[in-house]
């Protein structure tokens, strides 16, 4: 992309989500080298920046869980529905939901990805690109991690009956290792991994932003 008053875009793009673009402006006006024509296509790109930013808050608003700090985090027991009321069996429900819903929009991501890369026909995402999907990522990750956690519950829980039906702690464990609660526990840890790795990837890139 031709630069914006002789500044590239990513450059302009990594002072705006660093709140430096008044310096910016300050050093663009200051140079006196730039038309009015210049200026529009400056006022331009930064509003597509803004908005991108307005839709990206949304997006996390929406999807991530409202948390009054006033109250104790009440988690109940999936596992123990006997003893939950219709409310709270309902509140299960939506938390359920939630997690299966990140799953499956994380692995999408991922998934996109593996094709761009490998599929010679396809373009390699921009870095604007890549940071859009991190930050996606990031907002994912709060379910994610619920849903290895509880996923891992269930994989032990498993491995307990066995125990109880008389089996040693190591064959006990061979024989989880074996059942489908544990390969749905080691795929939900696999993309929590992923998802993080990209985030932490995407950090250092975005550093290098000047």
């Amino acid at each position: 992309m031709e630069k914006i008053c002789g500044i590239e875009p990513k450059k302009i793009r990594a002072s705006y989500f660093k709140g430096k673009i008044p310096k910016l402006l300050i050093d663009i006006q200051a140079s006196g080298q730039h038309s009015n024509e210049d200026f529009d296509k400056l006022k331009a790109f930064l509003q597509v920046l803004k908005d991108k930013d307005e839709i990206l808050t949304n997006d996390f608003v929406s999807f991530m869980p409202q948390i009054d700090t006033n109250e104790e985090d009440g988690i109940l027991d999936e596992l123990n529905q006997e003893s939950l009321s219709e409310a709270e069996i309902a509140d299960l429900n939506k938390e359920k939901d939630n997690r299966d819903k990140a799953v499956k929009i994380a692995s999408k991501l991922l998934r996109g990805l593996f094709v761009t890369f490998y599929d010679p026909s396809k373009e390699s995402p921009s870095e604007e690109k890549l940071m859009d999907i991190a930050f996606e990522m990031l907002g994912l990750e709060y379910y994610l991690i619920r849903d290895a956690l509880y996923k891992e519950r269930l994989y032990k829980k498993k491995i307990v009956s066995y125990e109880r039906a008389g089996k040693q702690r190591k064959l006990a464990e061979d024989y989880a290792q074996g059942g489908v609660e544990y390969r749905d526990w080691a795929l939900a840890e696999g993309l929590r991994d992923s998802c993080k790795e990209l985030i932490n990837l995407s950090k250092k890139r975005y550093k290098n932003f000047q």
